[in-house]
């Protein structure tokens, strides 16, 4: 943001040098990024004096040149070449000496120097208007008044505006601090602060009568984009352009002058932060509406490009035709010309949302659009209007008309909050004086309406949207305070969030450091897809999914239902790369519809693909990565804490094979090989495991779970492997928790580590592959021990499922 520092100087005066004051603002967080001398004429005509023309003649080498020779007020007279037609001898005109600097129409500089022209000395130039940016004339020399003395300093002769350009980079929430006014705020907290004496001043306006009565209405159909809309009708106007001081202004911040009318709202916008906007009365028809046109229809905007309108799009309008989109870019047909007598201006609030939407829309950035998509200040409405009435009368002949129109009202919201002092103690670890705070609190306008012990009741200012919490106001205070003053104290405290182990951000933390740590990279794919991908998932109704309402393109037009699809995307991606092994996880929500009641859940999802294992004379091929996916999900279940899960094979769409981890009847986690038609969709031929955890079930289970501490296991533990072939029927859950009830003392792990079905089994059988892990906590187990729970193992297996041992 561009901020001129003679006109933050109007608003508050600092006794202190401008760059202390820069350094000032850098402190209290509006970074001054540069600063720069602003000069209305380039130079400051530096190196031009009064000269007068002693003697002219015409140059022997040149029929268009004459020789002059030039007295400036020194010991000795210059010879200078001159070629403009009106040079004679005694006038008086300007002279630039020799190491003068001149710029040229793009304000690049050029130093004159001595020189030979045609054989003959010049020591000089005798400039014209054009060549000093004093005026537009460039068809000969400027002549000056008798009056002036020669050797007199033009500098002295002409005035020259001189400026410091401030350019502060705002972060986005500081809507109140994008205006000369805002700055002027915060510059005087400061001064209060540090105890710097200091003068602000606001400048005063008349007050107008606020009334209905004109035969011109305002109407407003839609109160949610537009809460309230003012204006005033202004007659008897005279379009001429503005004063100097003004367009000096504007300069400074980058703003080319136009007329009077449109330089009085861009000087009070810049000027307090509130967009105005200017109609010529003439081209609106009996009314204003604000209110919103149908999709398509063709609005000319004031740069003269035909657009087409979204039903979103707010508009100003009257009884036939649209003026302007509201807050963003005046109409063609509605500005102000030098034909204008009578102009309806309008102040207003309008909707941050719906003006930034329409203003990506058009792709029209404008000073308007910028202040309105962050908030303007509601209670400075209808002091910017009359500011900017009060300067039309002032500088444009103005008559008001009748009253300041409105329609809506803005309702005062006034942000109450408690303030505790022992909390900044508490959060930057060292005290400031109660008294101090005090004083900062109401340096920065907000109002301490009780004090009761170590608590405040305060109530914070309208323009501030920014700041609704205890913890803003502490941040508030420590910035105009000063982060610099800070004391670096040895009993200083460090203040540590509170941190809740069964929260749902630690559940996820312990989830990515065991997949970072089993070498996992973390994706983050777009949570808007496309239709075709989001209807993979044939369990799910397309009545469920979620439809973006205005989509860019079909490619995003639906909310997730599934971070698979995201995942495949990436593996295709990086097996176009030649990619080997690639291991991919993203935490993210899906959407469902439930009855137009939207479902968002939290999902963790990973995959892995490639080729794991080196091909040698044991693998030829690939061995099925099913079981690695498995065990990966294991370990993450176990390390919450999970590890009576139960698992129940599927049929699952897009899936080859599947199995769900259930917990308290509860389905937590699904792991699975993705089927081939699936993996052609992605182009897509290596064979791809996934795994996908409800993040939400989990840590219901998680938050109620209650941990216990033991000690690091003392003695070993010892493994048996059984190979038992069994009926198809029978699933591994069955045969786990029948083997746990022979001895949960000694036996507290088992695991499922191979399943074959194949040509070598009979029909209807398969085989299980089942690690049995034995441990005593008292003692080291022994063989004896391990081999009497082994004989009940094995009586269990034949009884039981009818198995044979292979």
């Amino acid at each position: 943001m561009k901020i001129s520092y003679n006109l933050l100087k109007k608003l508050i005066d600092v006794d202190l040098p401008a760059s202390e004051q820069l350094d000032a603002l850098t402190s209290i967080g509006l970074e001054v990024e540069g600063s720069s001398i602003y000069e209305s004429i380039p130079g400051s005509l530096e190196g031009i004096v009064v000269g007068k023309v002693l003697k002219c003649v015409k140059h022997q080498n040149a029929d268009r040149l004459k020789v002059t020779e030039v007295d400036v007020g020194a010991k000795n007279t210059l010879q200078i070449i001159c070629g403009a037609p009106n040079v004679k001898t005694g006038i008086k005109v300007p002279v630039a000496l020799v190491g003068t600097k001149l710029y040229n129409e793009k304000n690049e500089s050029f130093k004159i120097l001595k020189s030979k022209i045609r054989g003959v000395i010049s020591e000089g130039m005798i400039c014209s208007e054009k060549e000093l940016h004093l005026g537009e004339s460039h068809e000969g020399i400027m002549i000056l008044d008798e009056i002036h003395p020669v050797g007199k300093k033009c500098l002295d002769v002409f005035k020259i505006y001189n400026d410091i350009l401030i350019e502060i980079g705002l972060t986005p929430n500081r809507s109140d601090a994008m205006s000369h006014l805002g700055v002027a705020r915060e510059l005087k907290a400061w001064c209060i602060s540090n105890n710097i004496n200091y003068s602000f001043k606001i400048p005063k306006v008349k007050e107008y009568s606020i009334g209905n009565t004109s035969s011109f209405k305002l109407k407003v159909e839609n109160f949610e984009m537009c809460p309230y809309y003012s204006g005033a009708l202004i007659s008897n106007i005279e379009i001429k352009p503005s004063p100097k001081w003004i367009q000096n202004y504007l300069k400074t911040i980058g703003i080319t002058p136009k007329n009077n009318i449109v330089d009085i709202t861009n000087f009070v916008m810049h000027e307090l932060g509130q967009p105005l906007h200017a109609f010529d009365f003439s081209k609106v028809e009996h009314e204003i509406v604000v209110k919103t046109l149908p999709n398509n229809t063709k609005f000319t905007t004031l740069d003269g490009e035909e657009r087409k309108l979204s039903h979103e799009d707010l508009m100003i309008c009257d009884k036939s035709k649209p003026l302007c989109i509201a807050g963003v870019y005046g109409g063609i047909d509605s500005g102000i010309s030098e034909k204008t007598k009578k102009i309806f201006l309008e102040c207003a609030l309008f909707n941050p949302i719906c003006i930034r939407k329409s203003s990506k829309r058009h792709a029209l950035t404008t000073d308007a659009s910028f202040r309105y998509e962050r908030g303007v200040d509601p209670d400075s409405v209808n002091y910017a209007l009359c500011r900017a009435i009060d300067l039309i009368i002032d500088l444009a002949g103005g008559k008001l008309d009748g009253d300041i129109l409105k329609i809506g009202a803005y309702k005062k919201n006034s942000k109450k909050i408690n303030f505790r002092y022992d909390k900044i103690y508490s959060t930057a670890g060292f005290k400031i004086p109660e008294s101090k705070i005090d004083i900062i609190l109401q340096s920065l306008d907000i109002k301490i309406i009780s004090k009761i012990k170590n608590e405040l009741k305060i109530e914070l200012p309208n323009y501030r949207h920014d700041v609704t919490r205890e913890i803003d106001v502490i941040e508030e205070i420590l910035r105009i305070y000063g982060y610099d003053n800070i004391p670096s104290l040895s009993d200083s405290k460090t203040h540590y969030p509170e941190k809740n182990i069964k929260s749902y951000e630690s559940l996820e933390n312990i989830i990515i450091n065991q997949l970072i740590g089993l070498g996992f990279n973390e994706v983050v794919n777009n949570s808007i897809i496309s239709s075709t991908s989001n209807n993979f998932k044939k369990e799910i109704d397309k009545s469920q999914l979620v439809n973006i309402l205005n989509p860019i393109g079909i490619e995003i037009s639906q909310m997730r239902n599934s971070l698979l699809y995201g995942l495949l995307e990436n593996i295709s991606f990086n097996l176009k790369r030649q990619e080997q092994i690639i291991k991919l996880f993203e935490t993210g929500s899906i959407y469902l519809n439930d009855k137009e009641n939207f479902i968002e859940n939290k999902s963790l999802s990973l995959s892995l693909t490639g080729a794991f294992y080196k091909k040698n004379w044991i693998y030829n091929n690939q061995p099925d990565i099913f079981f690695k996916i498995k065990g990966i999900v294991n370990s993450l279940l176990t390390k919450l804490g999970f590890d009576k899960c139960e698992e129940i094979a599927l049929n699952k769409n897009m899936f080859e094979k599947a199995l769900e981890f259930r917990l308290g009847g509860k389905a937590i986690a699904l792991t699975g090989t993705i089927d081939a038609k699936m993996r052609n969709n992605f182009d897509i031929d290596h064979q791809v495991a996934y795994a996908e955890l409800d993040l939400n079930k989990i840590f219901e289970f998680y938050a109620n779970k209650k941990f216990k501490v033991s000690s690091i296991p003392q003695f070993p533990f010892s493994k048996r492997d059984y190979a038992i072939m069994i009926d198809n029927h029978i699933n591994f859950n069955s045969i786990k928790e029948k083997s746990f009830k022979i001895n949960r003392k000694l036996l507290y792990k088992i695991d499922l580590f191979d399943v074959y079905k194949g040509k070598e089994l009979p029909k209807n059988k398969k085989s299980y592959g089942i690690s049995f892990y034995f441990y005593n906590k008292e003692k080291t187990i022994t063989d004896s021990e391990i081999n009497i729970v082994c004989d009940e193992l094995e009586k269990m297996f034949i009884n039981s499922f009818g198995a044979e041992l292979r």
